[in-house]
């Protein structure tokens, strides 16, 4: 297999799996050969926006491919190829990512992109989280601020951006009043909440599960199968359990509960082509846990999972995609 790495080099935190994942990729005897392009690399603006849809800067992997190594994007030491070079693309870019350019990917390589594209486009809102309703706290897509309103009087909620991630944008609304980690009057919040509904029309609300403070755990899959979790903690005194929030992480087990919202999960997501991704948990007031969010565009976890438990995930991960690979290389060629 010849693959194609998609990231951006830019938002690379010493924490990201992709480092040592696409090593013990590069090691596999399937893979001939493994390169890798950079959203950050200024001559790959226009293909990144989706204006130019085959030609991009790019570098073999090699050792030196290291989170601490910035001149490793140096543009004189990177390579003009073609997408048509490659079967395999894989997709390790953080959002925001320009829909045209998923679009172009999709729609003009011929091999296998990891996440698909459109797959991508689609999962990476939270409103595909309708479709695992019977899995999730009570949920609802708004665009009404009074509608917002009256649903808060009744419980406390939390009110998302359809595409955020990493824990930004989000706000707490009822008996306790939050924009972001920071306290915040009701009257303060009703205006932030104005202000994100201008800006994005409309809204995810969900139900503020008060076991928030037993953690948020990230599960993460590859072709079907659980690989490891965290738990991640909030400070003290705080809501948020992202890390870049404050939170720590500590080692944890998986649920009866989290096995089936993997079955299910990743029953559906295959169908859409995403066949690595990362799903959170929270525990409701029954003390059971459900699911909160999906996340299958740059997944993160694998570093923090590897550290606690001493078990390399990242080669269990690049063997699964490896099989995953092979088997739809040779279907295409049947």
């Amino acid at each position: 297999m010849k693959i194609l790495v998609l990231t951006d080099h830019l938002s690379h935190t010493e924490h990201d799996s992709i480092f040592s994942l696409f090593k013990e990729i590069s090691l596999n005897d399937s893979c001939e050969s493994l390169y890798i392009g950079s959203r950050g690399t200024s001559d790959n603006q226009h293909f990144f926006e989706g204006k130019t849809s085959n030609e991009i800067y790019c570098k073999k992997y090699d050792e030196k491919f290291t989170y601490c190594n910035k001149s490793w994007w140096e543009l004189s030491s990177l390579s003009r190829k073609n997408t048509s070079e490659f079967n395999v693309i894989f997709l390790r870019i953080d959002y925001p990512i320009n829909k045209k350019f998923l679009i172009n990917l999709d729609q003009t390589f011929k091999g296998l992109i990891i996440n698909n594209p459109n797959g991508t486009l689609k999962t990476g809102t939270k409103e595909y989280l309708l479709n695992f309703a019977s899995l999730t706290p009570k949920i609802w897509i708004l665009s009404d601020i009074n509608r917002i309103k009256d649903i808060s009087i009744s419980m406390d909620i939390v009110i998302k951006p359809l595409r955020n991630y990493g824990g930004k944008g989000l706000i707490r609304l009822g008996k306790e009043n939050y924009i972001g980690n920071e306290i915040s009057t009701f009257s303060q919040t009703i205006e932030e909440i104005k202000k994100l509904l201008e800006k994005e029309k409309k809204v995810i609300v969900n139900e503020y599960l008060h076991g928030v403070t037993k953690g948020d755990k990230r599960i993460i899959v590859v072709n079907g199968k659980i690989l490891g979790a965290i738990l991640r903690l909030p400070s003290k005194g705080k809501w948020l359990c992202n890390l870049k929030e404050g939170a720590r992480y500590i080692q944890t087990d998986i649920t009866q509960n989290e096995e089936i919202i993997a079955k299910e999960t990743s029953q559906v997501l295959k169908k859409e082509g995403v066949v690595l991704y990362g799903f959170d948990t929270l525990l409701n007031k029954d003390g059971k846990r459900v699911l909160t969010e999906i996340n299958t565009s740059n997944v993160g976890g694998f570093v923090q999972i590897e550290k606690l438990g001493g078990k390399n995930i990242v080669k269990d991960a690049s063997d699964l995609l490896v099989d995953y690979i092979n088997e739809h290389l040779t279907s295409r060629a049947n």
